[in-house]
This record gives C-alpha cells, structure tokens and sequence, in this order.
C-alpha cells in the first residue's frame, strides 16, 4: 500500500525466510523429542514418530540430500 517494488520485495523475502526458519525449529524440536525421549508418553512419542516419518517421506529426505550433495 503505497509502498516502493523493491521495498514489498524484501518484505517478502524476509516473510520466506522467517517461514523456513520456524519450520526448520519446529522440525528440530519433533526430533529432539524423539531422540532424547525427554520423558513423554508413549503415544505422544508414537504421534511424533509417526508425524515426522510422514514429514520425511513426503520429500524433505531428498530435499535434504540434493541440499548436501
């Protein structure tokens, strides 16, 4: 709204990369909570098991592995 092209463009572009960046945290925490087994219940456990090998095979494993390539 009455703002410059370049100025909307990086207002965007800091909206894209503050998505990626929640969703990175998110993704990190689901699996920390797996992999320490902070004392949660088994079926909260299973629910993020289950989640995260949906998340996985949905194509984040090779998102992750052309990333490293």
């Amino acid at each position: 709204m009455g703002r410059e092209p370049l100025e909307i463009l990086r207002l965007a572009a800091g909206l894209w990369y503050t998505e990626r960046r929640y969703l990175i945290t998110s993704v990190h925490l689901l699996l920390r909570a797996v992999v320490l087994d902070q004392g949660l219940e088994d079926d909260i456990l299973v629910d993020i098991q289950k989640y995260l090998e949906d998340v996985i095979n949905s194509g984040l494993r090779q998102r992750l592995i052309s990333l490293i390539k």
